[in-house]
This record gives structure tokens, sequence and C-alpha cells, in this order.
């Protein structure tokens, strides 16, 4: 009996760990290692051909806070093509360091593909304009 609760209680702890792994590691931050005083520029492309670039250090911050204010977890890649905004960051040497792709409920970077735990902006996606 006295092994009966042994292995029952390590198999409940042993899930529990599992568990709290897993939630742990689902969550993560988009564009943290980007300094912006390293930045030159970052470009937002919208449907349509429509190009807004960002050179100002304050709104490149801006932006990177946005990116760093999301909450998403890892989520597995998907065969889909489009997107609602394609944002690239260049360095102080002209560079692209990074993509990033904003589909309806998809964020792609260069590290992997996100979901945002939770809808920010109209249903249609996590933004919208």
């Amino acid at each position: 009996m006295k092994k009966r609760i042994i292995i029952g209680t390590s198999c409940v702890v042993i899930f529990l760990v599992m568990f709290v792994v897993w939630i742990v590691g689902r969550s993560a931050k988009i564009l943290q290692d980007i300094d912006v005083r390293t930045l030159s520029k970052i470009e937002i492309y919208y449907p349509g051909a429509n190009l807004t670039v960002v050179t100002a250090e304050e709104d490149m911050q801006k932006v990177i806070a946005l990116f760093h204010s999301l909450r998403v977890r890892k989520t597995f890649a998907d065969n889909n093509d489009g997107f609602v905004f394609s944002i690239q960051i260049y360095d102080k040497n002209g560079e692209r360091i990074d993509i990033v792709t904003i589909r309806s409920d998809r964020i792609v970077t260069n590290d992997g593909y996100y979901k945002a735990e939770r809808i920010y902006g109209c249903r249609v996606g996590w933004m919208c304009s």
C-alpha cells in the first residue's frame, strides 16, 4: 500500500512539473533583443503597397515597446500566405536584421511563429487600421 501511495504521488508531482514547464515555455516576448539605439529605421508595409518609414528614435522605441507589451505564445508554422502588416527592422549599417509579419491570427518573426493570447484590436486580427 505504501508503494502505491509513493508511486501515485510521484506521478502527480511529475505531471504538475511538466504542466508548469509547458505553460511557462509557451509564453514568449517578441523582439526582446532589439536595442533601439542600434537601429536606423523601421519600415511598415500595409497591403496595397503603402509604406511607412519610422526613423526617429523615440518613435522606433514606441514600435518596439508595442511588441514587448504583447502577450504571445509560440505556436506551430502554418502554410498561409498574405499579411496585414509587414515590419522590417534595419540596423545602423542599413542591413535588415528582423522581419515581423502580422497575419490575421499569427505573428511571424525570424525566431518563429506566435499567436496572441488575446485579441488586441478588432475581430479580424490583433490590430486594425
